[in-house]
């Protein structure tokens, strides 16, 4: 079990803490979406064998939007930081305050299959992950929705210097998916021949193939040639869900309508 009350992003699959610190740190931009998540949330978890764990967990979070609050870095002197987008619905947060929180409840369960020779620089393996979160109206929840996400990924040595990986990844919701949980694309790590994030929806289909020759010795100065293709798609299944959710909580009308 653990209490917390934390900054959060969904962004982590895009790219780690320590390269998103770099990256604000070196050229003045910050790759990831915030918001705050206060509450608690208790767990079980069984590990049946070295590389297969599933995890089951109850939420209980109060979510508030973030504010940008510096532009100040010791590089990149002529550009901003992005500002921060609303985690939570547009109509929500105009009616009730842009700090009010919206509490979600929810339980959710995560598979994974992990049988990579590295956690974070594997050339081998297997590794897949999947997500189920279900915040239903039996919670007592203003907003319901449920989500799912699938992550695969393989990689394989050629030789001693270069391997191929691959990586599937697609997700899909039901309901009111809130903001902060839109799937984005675009940019690193996920379509770069898009602008960041120009992609969203609450439905996601990403494909990335990618051959890795090590070019250095392994030392700090050490580089890598990447050749890769990405292909991939972010949509709403319903194109007035991305209104509604913006607008929730709609007018009843509105919404027996769009029901």
């Amino acid at each position: 079990a653990e209490i917390h009350d934390m900054t959060d992003t969904e962004d982590r699959w895009i790219i780690c803490d320590h390269e998103n610190a770099l990256a604000a740190f070196f050229i003045k931009e910050d790759f990831r979406d915030y918001y705050n998540r206060k509450g608690y949330s208790v767990y079980v978890s069984q590990y049946f064998s070295r590389n297969v764990k599933l995890q089951a967990s109850y939420h209980n979070d109060d979510f508030r939007n973030l504010k940008k609050r510096t532009n100040w870095s010791l590089f990149g002197k002529g550009k901003d930081f992005r500002a921060n987008p609303l985690a939570l619905p547009y109509e929500y947060s105009a009616i009730n305050g842009f700090d009010t929180p919206l509490n979600i409840k929810s339980v959710s369960a995560t598979f994974t299959i992990d049988t990579r020779n590295h956690p974070k620089h594997p050339n081998k393996g297997w590794f897949i992950n999947a997500f189920a979160e279900h915040a239903g109206d039996q919670m007592d929840n203003s907003i319901q929705f449920e989500r799912y996400i699938l992550d695969i990924a393989h990689y394989f040595p050629l030789s001693w210097d270069e391997h191929i990986s691959m990586r599937l990844r697609g997700a899909t919701s039901t309901g009111i998916l809130p903001p902060m949980y839109w799937y984005d694309l675009g940019g690193i790590s996920t379509l770069r021949g898009v602008k960041f994030k120009e992609l969203t929806g609450d439905r996601l289909v990403l494909g990335n193939l990618e051959y890795h020759l090590r070019a250095g010795d392994g030392n700090f100065l050490g580089l890598d040639i990447i050749l890769f293709i990405d292909s991939g798609l972010a949509w709403f299944a319903d194109e007035t869900m991305a209104d509604i959710a913006i607008r929730w909580p709609i007018d009843p009308e509105v919404q027996q309508a769009a029901n």
